[in-house]
């Protein structure tokens, strides 16, 4: 049998190297496809984490306040208590590849806090201040989101991009009012999460005042 002429064994292993890369794709996708849904949940179990020691917290102390530490951005706030509540709370799409953070947050001073209620427009119960929402957006465009109207009124939803975007930014323009730095609708690349301070505990005190105790990291990344 004669050998192939050379234009033609070349055409051949260009062929074979697009079939390759073509089943290679497909593969992928149908990983990714099957991955997707998982992220996602795994998302919400973790932010479910979050959400069920804030419920239990808020209607165990009255004194109690929203998760605070002095210096440290919002982000890094929740990866502390993340770690505080279940030692594996975070979100896969703003941390990958981590056991705690990957949330974005709203870190104020309890005072701020009541500012910004009384500043809050009346509205239906899902229409409340984000607390606590995905870093990082889902191949689908869509965020686990936690939203609060008081100390102990939570609201759980998945937020599109468009809904985030909008809630974060009129949230933005109250903040500035206040003198506030306003709050990056993501959280940014290679953070290190391992330097989120160790949230302070103290059985003797109240929550109030294991919230606002001096143990933290100085950390500012916003």
């Amino acid at each position: 049998m004669s050998k192939l002429p050379k234009p033609i064994r070349w055409t051949l292993r260009v062929l074979v190297l697009f079939a390759v890369y073509y089943l290679a794709w497909i593969l992928w996708m149908v990983w990714d496809a099957k991955r997707e849904p998982n992220l996602i949940i795994s998302c919400r179990n973790h932010g479910n984490q979050i959400y069920g020691s804030l419920l239990v917290e808020a209607n165990e102390n009255p004194g109690w306040r929203l998760p605070f530490l002095p210096s440290a951005d919002g982000a890094m706030v929740f990866a502390a208590y993340g770690r505080r509540v279940g030692g594996h709370a975070n979100c896969n799409h703003g941390a990958p590849n981590q056991r705690i953070g990957g949330w974005q947050a709203v870190g104020l001073t309890p005072e701020k806090w009541d500012e910004v209620f009384l500043r809050w427009p009346e509205g239906s119960a899902d229409d409340g201040v984000p607390l606590y929402w995905c870093g990082r957006p889902s191949s689908k465009n869509e965020r686990f989101m936690v939203t609060v109207r008081s100390r102990t009124n939570f609201w759980i939803s998945h937020a599109t991009e468009e809904k985030l975007a909008e809630r974060v930014g009129r949230l933005n323009q109250l903040l500035v009012a206040m003198s506030e730095r306003p709050v990056s609708l993501n959280v940014p690349d290679k953070v290190d999460w391992d330097k989120a301070p160790l949230w302070p505990t103290n059985s003797s005190a109240s929550r109030a005042d294991a919230m606002n105790s001096p143990k933290q990291a100085s950390v500012r990344w916003r």
